[in-house]
């Protein structure tokens, strides 16, 4: 820029000096008129230099502020930007978690127990929005395995750690707003999952049995889509016998090499039992571990397929009387759907590891 200036200035001073020449050679004039016209051009380059300098002065400020106003637009449109991406979502406080828009219905409301997974009863759609069908693909074997899971936040999900042993991303999807089992596949409804993590001490005997799963792409809350509350370990200590739900798209019969599956959502009342008795009813075959809770019925039972699907109860705000749904367990074992037992099922027992999974949450970004 200061070149062609520059240049300028120079094809200014040569055209004055070529005006004086004529005038000089051409009319004779004096000496005392040529030494006029010699200061009025030297006047005349000052101000032309003048007027130079001070459009070069304007035009370096407005280059100036249009690179700072440029890169305050930029700024602007990053933080725009920025604020459109939904953010990692902390876990929720009701009802920010666990009500769902569409209320679950019971066959009978009045009955303690009215339905089960095996044999059981279809829910209302939509009314469980925090189900999440977790589909693995084996490209070895070509096989197709299925859980459930719960919706935690836009990013993670709770679900069984026996689920996901063995299975690594990008052959890891989550379908959430689903009803039917038959997937309707939908690029709104659908997540891959790129990290898995496992808990550290999980073994073979499902002992800590609980893996949290994270997506790149956050889901989209809405009507059919929300998360649900975790119990703490702060939150009221069940009761035994207390009343319990449990769902899943798991197999609706315990019959050996009988392998029928649901076409929609199901929903069990179960009961839950404590510690105590549920070892006295497992023991010798199965020792419970600390971290693991005991919930069913006589013929009331969690079968294969609805592993790593929520154990809920049904809480109310003490201030505004809102009832809310909080995830007590992960469903993990059965001992055979209840076809010739009365075993109840386990559970992962969700204030144990309520430390763990927030500490998973928070760095599972």
């Amino acid at each position: 820029m200061q070149n062609q200036q520059f240049a300028s200035l120079d094809h200014i001073v040569e055209h004055n000096n070529i005006n004086l020449n004529l005038k000089s050679a051409s009319l004779q004039e004096p000496q005392q008129k040529h030494g006029k016209v010699v200061c009025g051009a030297i006047a005349l380059f000052i101000i032309v230099l003048l007027l130079v300098i001070a459009l070069v002065i304007s035009i370096a400020l407005v280059f100036t502020i249009g690179v700072k106003a440029t890169r305050s637009d930029e700024s602007s449109n990053t933080a725009n930007s920025t604020s459109t991406i939904l953010p990692v979502s902390p876990l929720f406080e009701p009802c920010n978690c666990g009500c769902p828009s569409v209320e679950p219905l019971f066959s009978d409301e009045t009955a303690a127990a009215t339905a089960r997974i095996v044999n059981g009863e279809t829910a209302r759609a939509h009314s469980w929005p925090w189900q999440i069908l977790l589909v693995m693909y084996d490209p070895e074997t070509k096989l197709e395995y299925r859980c459930g899971a719960t919706l935690l936040t836009q990013r993670h999900v709770l679900t069984a750690a026996h689920c996901v042993h063995g299975f690594f991303p990008p052959y890891m999807v989550l379908f959430s707003g689903q009803h039917a089992r038959n997937l309707s596949i939908s690029l709104i409804d659908v997540r891959v999952v790129n990290k898995v993590y496992i808990h550290e001490s999980y073994n073979s005997h499902a002992h800590n049995d609980l893996a949290i799963l994270t997506t790149e792409e956050p889901f989209r809350f809405d009507t059919y889509v929300s998360p649900i509350c975790l119990a703490t370990p702060n939150s009221l200590l069940l009761q035994a016998n207390e009343e319990l739900v449990a769902i899943g798209w798991g197999r609706i019969s315990g019959q050996p090499e009988t392998f029928i599956y649901p076409e929609y959502l199901q929903q069990v009342k179960v009961a839950y039992v404590p510690a105590s008795n549920c070892s006295r009813i497992l023991e010798p075959t199965t020792v419970l571990h600390p971290g693991q809770m005991c919930a069913g019925r006589p013929g009331h039972n969690a079968c294969s397929g609805d592993s790593g699907g929520p154990l809920m109860r049904r809480m109310r705000l003490a201030n505004t009387g809102t009832y809310y749904w909080q995830q007590m367990g992960v469903a993990s074992l059965s001992k055979d759907c209840g076809w010739n037992s009365t075993w109840p099922d386990i559970y992962v027992n969700i204030p144990y590891y309520y430390d763990w999974i927030m500490a998973t949450v928070k760095r599972a970004v």
